[in-house]
């Protein structure tokens, strides 16, 4: 008889599908506003319990399972975890090309362009590129689009980053042209790719325009995000590149010290961003020291 008892207490205790389902988009939601707030490392407990909710509701090549271990590796690549990250995309990828559901093809591609975002911190440039070249045949066809224009950036980033800079400001401006078209002229995502190109007309050279694209683009996103968001990190090494390629050694310290600033609390010792400042520090010293 306790044993019945204890059953069916058991069964009123346990939530039905729709709470479960209900709960996990609460959790989805949390860990979005955390990850658009740059608290990378506080969205993924969210995120773990979204997915231990999805796959008890659909097993785990469930949809939703995968799209929340996609925005788990996010959270780990932003932080500075990219090699935690590329295992998980991995597996995602792989899972998303077999799938039958009809989101499947968009988060594929969405997956695709995070897996190339892992190789490049990792400085797997030919797998990054090979993978978003990938991505990008796949949008050729479309007009221009949000994805299409994320894609485009971040090739133009890969191949910067890759020391191929000519190569990289066609996708450059191509990806800031879509997503003025898509956006308009006052967005985050306009901001980055402002950033990008103006990194890459900085290494071509062209260092009025990549002055104004940066400043520009460092300005907006402060506006846009708030000036303590730990993602004016990128911009704001390339500000501290500019600077030291003028010769203004003070104002490029002052560019790479608030990356560090504002990225102590986040981002681990291994995050691009912080090695990049940590590297244009070292340069200004380097520089410095010869000044005497």
């Amino acid at each position: 008889m306790g044993h019945f008892i204890a059953l069916g207490l058991s069964l009123l205790l346990a939530a039905s599908p729709q709470e479960d389902a209900g709960r996990a988009r609460e959790l989805e939601a949390r860990a979005s506003q955390l990850q658009r707030a740059g608290k990378y490392h506080e969205a993924e407990q969210p995120l773990l319990e979204a997915i231990a909710l999805w796959k008890r509701l659909g097993g785990p090549e469930h949809i939703e399972v995968l799209n929340d271990e996609m925005n788990l590796a996010v959270s780990y690549r932003r932080r500075g975890d990219a090699r935690k990250a590329i295992p998980l995309l991995s597996r995602v990828v792989a899972s998303l090309g077999k799938s039958k559901d009809p989101d499947a093809p968009e988060l594929h591609r969405k997956a695709l362009n995070n897996l190339a975002a892992a190789y490049k911190a990792e400085q797997r440039y030919d797998e990054a590129r090979v993978t978003l070249e990938r991505c990008l045949s796949l949008l050729e066809a479309t007009g221009p689009s949000v994805e299409r224009a994320r894609v485009l950036d971040n090739l133009a980033s890969i191949l910067l980053d890759a020391g191929k800079v000519d190569a990289a400001e066609p996708y450059a401006r191509r990806g800031y042209s879509e997503w003025r078209a898509v956006r308009g002229e006052q967005d985050v995502d306009v901001a980055i790719s402002m950033s990008v190109l103006g990194g890459v007309r900085m290494r071509q050279k062209k260092y009025a325009e990549a002055r104004t694209l940066l400043e520009d683009s460092l300005r907006m996103n402060e506006a846009l995000r708030g000036k303590d968001h730990v993602e004016l990190g990128a911009t704001l090494n390339l500000l501290g590149e500019l600077e030291t390629r003028a010769g203004r050694l003070d104002a490029a310290q002052q560019h790479y010290e608030r990356t560090l600033a504002l990225s102590e609390r986040a981002l681990t010792a291994e995050h691009p961003y912080v090695k990049d400042a940590r590297e244009g520090l070292a340069t200004v010293a380097r520089l410095r020291a010869a000044r005497k």
